[in-house]
């Protein structure tokens, strides 16, 4: 039975995490997920619980190092450089409403350098740095992160690390999730405790724009699918996922009711009109096609709760990792079929990804 995207929505917060993976350029896709060596992605960033991230080799199927970033004590957002040289990665407290230090850190993957971190503590008069690295402009030299306790953008300079501009409008609130920064001239972002998108104008340093969604919907990540130009916002407690319209118009389109129960916390596009969303609670991700609406295929994977989920065309791949279980798993996406898990040194938990 054909599913059609509705309008509606639901509630409340979670934690989620996420992966930042590393691109090759040359698409050579496999029909039974086997991995290309040289093509598609190599390497896989995940942030553990406090104060490193792992590099996951992708060939080998193992962590081959971790990047610790001293001073740390929980970092919930990692990025990659639009170049890919250079991991950054943002320290926060998000349960600490009062008193919290947001930071952001360095590492450039070439040299092996570590950069001097950037430091805001929040105060009453001065709103510390939210727990998401929101994207970058195109040449990496400017760098979008939301505040947190206010809705509000700031503009960091790269090199060295450095707060160039804040814009913040009087809605105050400590519930500011992901976005994207699609190449329009704006970053898009959520609220999870309004139930809010945001549009923030780059050149105009404002936030011009809100959303409402349907119901106030909660959204924690906030997706731009390449192949429709939609924007993505899968609920938290909720068991659906908004589109957002933002080219022609900055607009709520419709959802899309998920059938297989749990939590979306996470989705990612395949370039064959395949949508997989990570469903918290369910040990499983939910296949659809993004283009009609319709189901595609439940997946288990093997009594795991999943968060953030990457896609890999070249080598008809997915990567899933666990969020209450030190697992990174694999799925075929030529068959929508689970394949293996591999063991991490600890659990991830972020929430950005490349």
């Amino acid at each position: 039975m054909k599913r059609i995207f509705l309008a509606f929505f639901i509630v409340m917060g979670v934690i989620a995490l996420s992966l930042v993976m590393l691109n090759g350029c040359t698409e050579n896709p496999t029909e039974d997920g086997a991995v290309v060596p040289g093509v598609g992605i190599s390497k896989i960033y995940l942030a553990n619980m406090a104060d490193g991230v792992y590099i996951f080799d992708v060939a080998k199927g193992t962590v081959e190092s971790t990047v610790t970033f001293e001073g740390a004590t929980k970092l919930y957002g990692i990025a990659l450089s639009p170049d890919k040289s250079k991991l950054y990665a943002l320290s926060d407290n998000i349960f600490d409403t009062s008193s919290a230090t947001g930071e952001i850190f360095s590492y450039n993957l070439k040299t092996g350098a570590m950069g001097t971190p950037l430091t805001q503590t929040y105060t009453d008069s001065n709103e510390s740095f939210g727990n998401y690295i929101l994207g970058f402009s195109a040449d990496g030299s400017k760098m979008y992160v939301p505040m947190r306790g206010k809705v509000g953008i700031y503009t960091i300079s790269t090199n060295p690390l450095a707060i160039d501009k804040v814009a913040s409008i009087e809605e105050s609130c400590n519930g500011i999730t992901g976005g994207v920064v699609p190449g329009d001239g704006h970053v898009y972002f959520g609220n999870f405790v309004l139930g809010k998108i945001y549009r923030y104008d780059i050149a105009l340093n404002t936030v011009e724009a809100s959303i409402i969604l349907p119901g106030s919907d909660i959204t924690w990540f906030i997706r731009l699918n390449p192949y429709d130009d939609l924007i993505y916002a899968p609920s938290v407690y909720g068991d659906s996922i908004d589109r957002i319209n933002y080219k022609t118009s900055f607009s709520y389109k419709d959802r899309y009711d998920v059938t297989a129960g749990g939590i979306p916390i996470d989705v990612s596009f395949s370039n064959n009109g395949w949508a997989y969303a990570s469903l918290f609670g369910s040990c499983s991700v939910e296949v659809f096609n993004y283009r009609s609406g319709d189901p595609v295929k439940t997946i288990s994977i093997s009594g795991v709760s999943p968060n953030n989920i990457i896609i890999d065309d070249v080598n008809r791949r997915a990567y899933v990792n666990g969020y209450d279980a030190p697992q990174l798993l694999l799925i075929n996406t030529v068959n929508n079929s689970f394949i293996t898990s591999y063991v991490l040194p600890g659990t991830t938990d972020a929430t950005a990804y490349k």
